[in-house]
């Protein structure tokens, strides 16, 4: 019996497809263009059993025949590391708002000084005018 409980399962080999040798450099891939890009996938990553069971480490060995409680439990910290992501990103988006409502508020009030100061310029004017009129109409013809 194996040390660490290593089983070998039985499986056909996966049919070798012969490239033809090309040269290559660091910047020129040893690939044909004649395989497909599924293929390709299909070459490089293999799903198999046997595949997976021999690069099953220590660690990970026999994954499939966990404890359900161990199981659960690892399900648990996943769902509450995606939630804490999804609870920073909402953090993130929540301080970006924040930031565009200030700069809203920033132009808002440069706005309303601009036209203040614009609103005061024709108040000094109308003010000028309407001492210019006072005087008017002092000299008044009894009778006309």
């Amino acid at each position: 019996m194996p040390l660490f409980g290593r089983h070998q399962e039985e499986y056909e080999p996966e049919p070798v497809v012969e490239e033809p040798k090309r040269s290559s450099s660091i910047f020129h891939r040893n690939r044909t263009e004649s395989v497909s890009p599924s293929e390709r996938s299909m070459s490089t990553v293999s799903s198999t059993p046997s595949q997976s069971s021999r690069n099953r480490g220590f660690l990970h060995k026999n994954r499939e025949a966990q404890d359900p409680v161990i199981a659960a439990a690892e399900q648990r910290i996943i769902n509450a590391e995606q939630m804490e992501r999804e609870a920073d990103r909402a953090l993130i988006n929540a301080r970006e708002a924040v930031a565009e409502a200030r700069e809203h508020m920033r132009q808002l009030k440069l706005e309303m000084e601009a036209q203040a100061k614009a609103l005061k310029v024709r108040q000094g004017q109308a003010n000028n005018i309407y001492k210019r009129a006072k005087p008017l109409g002092r000299h008044q013809v009894p009778g006309l």
